[in-house]
């Protein structure tokens, strides 16, 4: 079929006719064809629960595992309403009182313990309805499974029964294998969970006695009727190939180990670029407590006044990707605790943002093993440069960072030299580095673009400064500056 149209009338037109030859091959039997891109069944917003969701963490790492336990079923223990939201987070499957399966979340997750167990059963296909729909009543759900050899009310009765020790909702699971593509290879387990009566709903039925066999009679009679419907709960993967199809670092990138010396306004957010781009293991050192003064241009806020920048910074990382992994030192660089030296020595990617001469110091007198990516990034004055240097080495060369970045800083120092600098305020009269949110935000973006770059490089060393660009209209965008004498 050609190409989707732009303007309206020919879009709604071609959308008509789409739909029409939908119809036709459903009809005929032909709606799915080899080689097509996989897409699951919609579930009628009838049967959706759209203020509750189940949260899973599969690849094609995990499905080699699942492969050997198809028709099975277990417990999972969850974690419920994590960040105040009515969400549910499989942490770990078990079988038996014996573990299978911890999905491999981060620190966001992995961190808090599990709150709520739930049944799940594992299916060898996906439980679809032809031509191409997904269960709608227990009746549906009932016969899908049977046609696996899989008895659905077992599943509900255990589940029913855990009722009264359950806290929360009571949930049944449902995994199957899915491809990529129509007849291709199965890439994942999708994991669907449908809600079930709870204790109190159970318990108040008149006419019953209040014990689990009662239970399981009204439920099976009222709720599980063939034509009962069922609630879906909506599903949401977490595999890193869906969290980043909005936009990650190709994989060479986001997969290596990185470390942020300063926790600053550039340090900060330049963590926080490469986090939201998909890096997953990020350590940031920083010695300092965040103030007020602090947030006219740093990402933290009030509510982190007046803790450690360093970890405010990671605790702010975690709750942006469910994979990534932080760990903040509160601390200068160089290390003194022996988990930040394990840290510093197992990065593939040192990224310095405080324009600290000691810290370049420090760096150029150490020597590493393996070479080792490491970055300079600095701003210049109010944040109208940012000067950018990397090698790949395994001792930073301060002669060669001299030479590409000094020049620049004294031309910039010139400039500058007859505007005054700002003062902290009455009763501290320190002067104070002066730059915009703005200004600081645009230029840890370009930082962060330079890290990528030049980690996906294979070039030894890279200078790089930026220039913010104005004219008559005002500002036009970001320059790259001309090497300096």
């Amino acid at each position: 079929m050609d190409p989707e149209p732009t303007d309206a009338y020919s879009r709604l037109a071609w959308h008509a006719l789409r739909l029409v030859q939908w119809v036709q091959k459903a009809a005929r039997g032909d709606l799915l064809r080899p080689g097509d891109h996989f897409g699951h069944p919609l579930i009628h917003e009838a049967n959706i629960d759209a203020k509750r969701s189940i949260n899973t963490l599969e690849d094609e790492h995990s499905l080699v595992l699942w492969k050997n336990h198809g028709g099975q079923h277990g417990e999972v223990k969850l974690l419920n309403d994590l960040g105040g939201h009515q969400s549910s987070f499989a942490v770990e499957f078990t079988k038996q009182g014996k573990h299978i399966f911890t999905p491999p979340w981060g620190t966001w997750v992995s961190s808090r313990k599990p709150n709520q167990a739930a049944q799940w059963v594992l299916l060898e296909r996906p439980p679809f309805l032809p031509p191409w729909g997904f269960p709608a009543t227990w009746g549906q759900l009932r016969g899908a499974l049977n046609d696996q050899g899989v008895n659905l009310d077992p599943l509900l009765r255990r589940a029913i029964a855990s009722a009264s020790t359950t806290r929360g909702m009571p949930l049944l699971l449902i995994g199957y294998p899915v491809p990529s593509v129509i007849d291709g290879p199965d890439r994942r387990i999708q994991w669907q969970a449908c809600e079930l009566p709870s204790y109190m709903e159970l318990s108040r039925s008149k006419g019953f006695r209040n014990t689990p066999d009662s239970w399981w009679l009204k439920a099976k009679h009222d709720i599980f009727g063939n034509a009962g419907p069922i609630t879906w709960m909506l599903a949401q993967p977490h595999q890193a190939e869906e969290l980043g199809s909005r936009g990650f670092l190709p994989e060479s990138v986001r997969t290596q180990r990185y470390v942020v010396i300063g926790a600053g306004a550039l340090g900060s957010a330049v963590a926080e670029h490469l986090v939201r781009s998909g890096v997953t293991c990020i350590s940031v050192f920083d010695e300092d407590s965040i103030q007020t003064k602090n947030l006219v241009r740093h990402m933290l806020t009030l509510r982190d006044v007046p803790r450690k920048k360093s970890m405010q910074v990671t605790e702010r990382l975690q709750a942006i990707n469910t994979l990534v992994s932080p760990t903040g030192f509160d601390e200068r660089y160089p290390p003194q605790s022996v988990a930040g030296r394990q840290a510093t020595q197992a990065a593939d990617v040192i990224i310095d943002t405080t324009a600290e001469a000691s810290v370049i110091g420090t760096l150029g007198g150490q020597r590493w093993d393996a070479p080792k990516v490491i970055i300079s990034l600095s701003l210049g004055w109010k944040a109208q440069s940012l000067y950018a240097h990397g090698q790949r080495t395994t001792r930073f060369k301060i002669t060669a960072f001299d030479k590409a970045i000094l020049p620049h800083v004294a031309v910039d120092a010139l400039a500058d030299a007859n505007e005054p600098m700002p003062m902290e305020g009455i009763g501290c009269w320190t002067p104070v580095f002066p730059a915009l949110h703005t200004d600081v935000q645009l230029l840890a973006a370009v930082g962060a673009t330079f890290v990528r770059e030049f980690v996906e490089a294979t070039d030894t060393e890279r200078t790089r400064v930026y220039q913010q660009r104005y004219g008559p209209q005002g500002f036009e965008g970001v320059t790259l500056r001309d090497p300096q004498p």
